[in-house]
């Protein structure tokens, strides 16, 4: 069974399309095989996969940042976010590449 928008959830995962069913399996859109663990694939952006530390895992394009809850870059698809740990959060807005090239 492949991705049906009417009932699956789309999500950005490490700069690749994972979706999931109403059975809460997660399948990646590319290939429509099951996410077997979150640290399968590595960022679809830098190519690094994420930066394990015991029960944690970091974004590998943002590392490890201190007074940080969760924080995600948007690995080149989706706007990133920081979620600090007083639950502040921060919208990474991603430059398209001619407002990059403006921005240098």
């Amino acid at each position: 069974m492949s991705y049906n928008p009417g009932t699956d959830i789309l999500q950005n995962h490490r700069g690749y399309w994972i979706y999931t069913n109403p059975k809460w399996v997660e399948k990646w859109l590319d290939t429509n095989k099951k996410l077997i663990s979150q640290n399968e694939r590595p960022c679809k952006l830098c190519g690094k996969f994420n930066i394990e530390e015991g029960e944690k895992s970091y974004d590998p394009c943002l590392g490890k940042l201190p007074g940080v809850k969760f924080a995600c870059c948007g690995h080149g698809l989706t706007n990133g976010y920081i979620v600090f740990e007083n639950d502040i959060k921060v919208k990474l807005v991603r430059l398209r590449k001619k407002e990059r090239n403006e921005k240098t």
